[in-house]
């Protein structure tokens, strides 16, 4: 078997001739083309090539967690979320009733798509490292070569009466009374609220992503996130990083307690290097994705309680943090507000946000019913 062209080697003229004519007649007969897209479009700089895409042939654009933020949400394009079974309608109708679906580097994983390894479709164009379209592979055709044939050779269709009408996502994140205790619902509405243009949220494995990845993001901001690898208590030191690969822009972390304890001495860090990130720590009492996966009542989710109000001036004293707890909605939008007022001023901010044990955003039960279901 010859050796397959390196990454960023020019493809071969003739493999790149023969892709385009089998894209042409793919796309040729269809009315009902989509685009899915997943975290290797920004990890190999497509994703303005996507948008070209999608604006040649007015083409619907659904997204997979792993790649929330990577095209604009408020595009009328935008079909959502796509999350298998726990899909919104509109990501359902364009994804899985598309004649053509395009998937552009998209890595399927049981806790991206609840277990449906295969987004349905009697024809797929999958593009990644190498491009494929059905059974038959284009070795040395990247995602920028195929994106600039796909470009080429889309026609415009006009808009599907079925996705007309839809929002993007669909939330029921209402807001609770004053007095109400928070809840997931009520947290996620007014972390909605506090979101502004160019913000980057990392929000770690748990409770915590699978909440943030129903929010409506504004233009250019972005979710941090890795539902593949599931990493839990990544988000502490992976805030530091960005926060110092983006001194100009917002961090918001937010992460479940039991993913702070993992990694809880990294936040001196953070703070030791005059960061200013906005902290949100989800205290529900332990692991409340496990209990969500099974054995809600064992043991071996507690962990043993912190108060982080007081954890920044254990870890750095000097940072003059600002630390805010939060057990009602009225109290997270206080807490939120005097964060916008602080952040903008210079100071690092942690808000405890005390949630019940058992209380889930929707889209991570979906993800945890389709698992049990589907066998995973």
């Amino acid at each position: 078997m010859g050796r397959l062209p390196q990454i960023g080697q020019d493809p071969d003229p003739a493999v790149l001739a023969a892709f385009a004519a089998h894209v042409r007649r793919v796309l040729g007969p269809a009315d009902r083309v989509s685009v899915l897209v997943g975290h290797l479009a920004a990890r190999r700089g497509v994703t303005d090539q996507v948008r070209d895409l999608a604006v040649a042939g007015n083409l619907p654009v659904a997204v997979v967690s792993a790649a929330k933020g990577d095209f604009p949400e408020s595009d009328p394009r935008f079909a959502g979320l796509y999350a298998g079974p726990s899909s919104v309608k509109r990501a359902r109708l364009a994804v899985e009733d598309a004649d053509v679906l395009i998937m552009v580097g998209v890595t399927l994983a049981d806790t991206v798509l609840g277990g449906a390894h295969r987004p349905p479709g009697t024809r797929r164009i999958d593009l990644g490292l190498q491009a494929r379209i059905g059974d038959v592979t284009y070795p040395g055709v990247d995602l920028r070569e195929a994106l600039t044939a796909l470009t080429e050779a889309v026609r415009p269709v006009p808009p599907r009466a079925d996705l007309a009408g839809l929002p993007a996502w669909e939330t029921s994140a209402a807001s609770d009374g004053r007095d109400r205790k928070l809840t997931q619902a009520s947290l996620w509405a007014r972390v909605q609220d506090f979101l502004r243009p160019g913000d980057l949220l990392i929000a770690d494995q748990g409770t915590a992503f699978y909440g943030a990845a129903e929010l409506t993001l504004p233009d250019g901001a972005h979710l941090v996130g890795q539902p593949m690898w599931a990493s839990i208590g990544w988000t502490l030191p992976g805030a530091l990083g960005v926060s110092l690969a983006a001194p100009d822009r917002r961090v918001i972390l937010v992460a479940g307690d039991g993913a702070m304890q993992q990694t809880a001495a990294e936040l001196g860090s953070l703070l030791g290097q005059g960061l200013t990130p906005v902290v949100i720590v989800i205290n529900n009492g332990g692991y409340t994705i496990e209990r969500t996966i099974h054995r809600p009542d064992a043991g071996y989710h507690e962990i043993p309680a912190w108060d982080w109000t007081q954890w920044p001036a254990a870890v750095a004293p000097e940072s003059s943090t600002v630390t805010l707890r939060a057990s009602s909605s009225h109290g997270l939008a206080l807490a939120l507000n005097a964060a916008s007022h602080h952040a903008d001023t210079g100071r690092p901010v942690l808000i405890e946000a005390v949630l019940g044990a058992s209380d889930v955003p929707p889209l991570l039960q979906d993800l945890t019913q389709a698992l049990a279901a589907s066998g995973q």
